[in-house]
């Protein structure tokens, strides 16, 4: 479950990676962290709401996730699109800003979310459910973050584009998956 709920934010932090110009071990910590510590968080928080809201993060939370991924992917498209002759990366202080950071890792956390909720059902122990998961999202973002600075060599001038792309996948397959 908790490799499941870190897929998304590992393909984030890839993604990130590959348009960051010079990722260094505090970038791929940032995104560790924030990934880490919302997929923990959200986990919780849906295991506090229980049964009240399991109808409302059901129905909307794909939605809210899909529309953030998709509005950042196409902002990055956009900018990518600007500089289509040049090989410029982004500056890692446009991407590891603290409102574009949140809002990354809200979109690829809240699943977890409802995964709190059905933990909550199932009365599973929480605390070692969420630190799991929290402590798998960390390892899998950290990775791709610095993986992703790796696979920049490959996109040059096309990274910011492919990273926008990534991300409004990203964002669908969640929308698609909630329809599942």
């Amino acid at each position: 479950m908790a490799a499941a709920l870190a897929a998304d934010a590992f393909a984030v932090s890839l993604a990130n990676g590959v348009i960051i110009k010079d990722v260094k071990l505090r970038h791929a910590l940032k995104f560790g962290i924030y990934f880490g510590s919302f997929q923990c968080g959200m986990t919780l928080m849906g295991w506090l709401a229980g049964h009240s809201v399991a109808g409302f993060v059901s129905a909307y939370a794909p939605w809210v996730a899909f529309i953030l991924l998709t509005f950042i992917g196409c902002n990055m498209i956009i900018e990518g699109a600007k500089r289509k002759n040049e090989v410029k990366f982004c500056g890692s202080e446009q991407i590891l800003g603290w409102k574009n950071m949140t809002m990354l890792a809200v979109a690829t956390s809240i699943d977890a979310l409802a995964v709190g909720v059905g933990l909550a059902v199932i009365k599973i122990s929480i605390i070692s459910a969420a630190a799991a998961i929290g402590a798998f999202a960390f390892s899998l973002s950290f990775m791709g973050t610095l993986l992703g600075n790796k696979l920049n060599k490959l996109f040059k001038k096309y990274a910011e584009t492919a990273g926008g792309i990534i991300l409004i996948i990203i964002g669908l397959k969640i929308l698609i998956n909630s329809f599942a």
